[in-house]
């Protein structure tokens, strides 16, 4: 019985060194599968480091790349306190990669705003070297102050809003339109934020909608300003209404066709709001006479991106949603429109006449996005 236990024991030792040494085995696997963060730095940014990068000893216990990479750049940067706003530039934004950065690896890849980074880390002036082209000290200071879950394009945006007079909750209103993601150091569209401070639309919905009739109406004429015209927001909303009309009525072109964003159709099947069971379908639109119909049915503009459509700077998808039945036709009916921008992220989604997603209908437009690595965040 002794043998036999002693016996056991060996075997069961042997073991437990296998398992070691297989765990070990695979370790060392991952290691080599995670490069050392200083690699993640290119050479064009590392050259700025105020210390040596073989100083740096990593203090964190956490295995998030993006505080192990703070952490690193607070080392090889920082002199000086830094505006929270800037710290983004090296971790994850709103399309789910590094700000600058790719979707294949880790590596960044250098912009401007890494600079600005680095310049107020260093103790330089961000206002001298690199904003007086286009922001006052005014809106400088009020920039770097902001704690808003903005990206910089946006709190620019938001800065030039406060500045203008606006409070804080419509310049937050204004940085989260799609004016948000317009050049940051473009005249016209920094005019339409001062615009916009004292001139408030109703909604984010009601200003993007302003804003797609002034691009159109800039691309017509360069000299086109928003100042000047004797606009109100009654005023713009009439002309909105009028060029929404004239777009319907335009058959020019509605013939041309496009090869669109290499993303996958999706159809889900869930509940409505009812409770009954229906059939959701995501489909990409690739022929301008089904961008007009899109437009025609859903009152809104859709019809005003074709161009961007050909030139493959957006794609155009419609939401819509049938009976789940296998009895005769079923009639499918138009939920949503859906831009995706050249990044992969929901530029913005609209139901009949501008409106804002339901919860069931933002619910399947996040299933489709999670499916095909697309950025969805959706506008407060």
């Amino acid at each position: 019985m002794s043998k036999l236990t002693k016996a056991e024991k060996i075997i069961k030792a042997e073991q437990e060194l296998a398992m070691l040494s297989h765990h070990g085995k695979k370790l060392k696997e991952k290691e080599k599968e995670v490069s050392p963060i200083e690699h993640d730095f290119p050479n064009e940014i590392l050259v700025k480091c105020i210390r040596p990068v073989c100083d740096f000893k990593l203090k964190t216990r956490s295995s998030d790349r993006i505080k192990q990479r703070l952490e690193m750049v607070k080392h090889l940067f920082v002199k000086y306190p830094v505006p929270k706003i800037l710290e983004q530039v090296w971790y994850k934004q709103e399309n789910n990669r590094p700000y600058g950065g790719n979707r294949n690896n880790n590596k960044i890849i250098r912009t401007e705003c890494h600079d600005w980074y680095i310049c107020a880390g260093t103790g330089g002036s961000l206002h001298k070297e690199y904003l007086k082209e286009f922001m006052t000290k005014k809106e400088t200071h009020v920039f770097m102050a902001c704690i808003k879950p903005l990206t910089i394009n946006e709190a620019i945006y938001y800065a030039t809003a406060i500045c203008a007079g606006a409070s804080d909750g419509i310049a937050f209103r204004i940085a989260r339109s799609k004016l948000g993601k317009k050049p940051k150091d473009n005249v016209f569209w920094r005019d339409c934020a001062r615009f916009f401070s004292t001139n408030i639309p109703e909604s984010i919905e009601q200003l993007d909608d302003i804003l797609d009739f002034l691009e159109s109406k800039k691309n017509e004429n360069r000299d086109f300003s928003i100042f000047g015209q004797g606009f109100t927001i009654k005023t713009l909303l009439e002309r909105v209404k009028d060029w929404h009309y004239e777009l319907r009525r335009i058959k020019e072109h509605s013939g041309y066709s496009w090869k669109g964003f290499d993303i996958p159709n999706g159809e889900y099947i869930r509940k409505d709001e009812k409770g009954n069971e229906v059939v959701w379908t995501i489909t990409q639109i690739l022929q301008g006479k089904a961008l007009a119909e899109e437009g025609n049915k859903m009152h809104h503009c859709v019809y005003s991106y074709r161009a961007k459509c050909i030139n493959n700077s957006c794609s155009i998808w419609s939401l819509k949603v049938r009976p789940n039945t296998t009895w005769g036709y079923a009639e499918e009916k138009r939920v949503a429109t859906i831009e995706v921008g050249s990044s992969y992220t929901i530029v913005q989604a609209r139901g009949f006449a501008n409106r804002s997603l339901k919860p069931h209908e933002a619910n399947i437009l996040s299933i489709w996005c999670r499916e095909n690595g697309i950025g969805y965040y959706k506008k407060i």
